[in-house]
């Protein structure tokens, strides 16, 4: 089965996946934004279906499912960037295998979510990667499988096991944010911009790129109707002179 039949076989909905796959693809090509990332699931998700419905495989695993999966990542990512190349493609395939491990049952995702949640501002930040989304999923779930497994040899589980395990994992996982995002924050800093609109900005800087195009324009328009005033001001003093 070729690469074109396997994309005339998806439905409309996984297109539509899909065209979220390649906008997302293309932002976290230049730089490292763990939003971005994640909304890459749903279309990952239906490439790595199809790529197993063509290896006749019941697991993400063996030589056909990991030839086809990139193949069609591929395909994909090209649209965006026709410079991407296939030994970029199997650079990331870790990444990749994180984001599908997340959306895979257990509510990895919400658990996700909570623990970021629980974070300071300037940490939640610096998780920008999905192995780092990863590792504290997964240190949860290891957190609480020790806890169940004291439970059934009759020990006295820690209550602070969990929170432990999460803050050393919390410690190792220090990224620096690139000197973009230090650069963006810094400017932002100075405009004495709030907290939570750094955190929306750091998240979804479309959004934040129009936010600040509307700033400019009312800037300019609040500037326009000052000189109109002055100006106005001024005939007035004359006609009454």
């Amino acid at each position: 089965m070729s690469i074109e039949i396997i994309e005339q076989n998806f439905s409309e909905a996984e297109r539509a996946d899909l065209d979220e796959f390649e906008q997302r693809f293309r932002r976290v090509a230049g730089g490292k934004h763990l939003s971005d990332w994640l909304k890459m699931i749903p279309g990952l998700t239906v490439l790595s279906k199809a790529a197993q419905a063509y290896a006749n495989a019941s697991e993400r695993k063996g030589r056909a499912y990991n030839e086809m999966f990139a193949a069609l990542v591929l395909e994909h990512a090209r649209k965006v960037s026709n410079r991407v190349n296939l030994k970029e493609i199997e650079a990331m395939k870790q990444s990749f295998s994180y984001l599908l491990w997340l959306a895979e049952g257990h509510d990895r995702l919400a658990v996700l979510e909570s623990e970021l949640d629980k974070l300071p501002l300037n940490r939640r930040l610096r998780i920008a990667s999905p192995v780092m989304a990863y590792k504290i999923v997964k240190a949860v779930e290891d957190a609480a499988a020790a806890e169940q497994k004291s439970r059934q040899l009759g020990n006295k589980p820690d209550s602070n096991e969990v929170g432990e395990m999460l803050a050393a994992q919390r410690e190792e996982e220090r990224e620096e944010p690139s000197a973009t995002d230090a650069q963006l924050r810094a400017a932002f800093r100075r405009k004495f911009v709030s907290q939570m609109a750094l955190l929306f900005i750091e998240e979804n800087q479309a959004r934040a790129v129009d936010l600040a195009d509307a700033i400019r324009s009312e800037i300019a328009a609040a500037r326009r109707d000052a000189r109109e005033a002055a100006r106005k001001a001024a005939d007035s003093v004359k006609a009454r002179a």
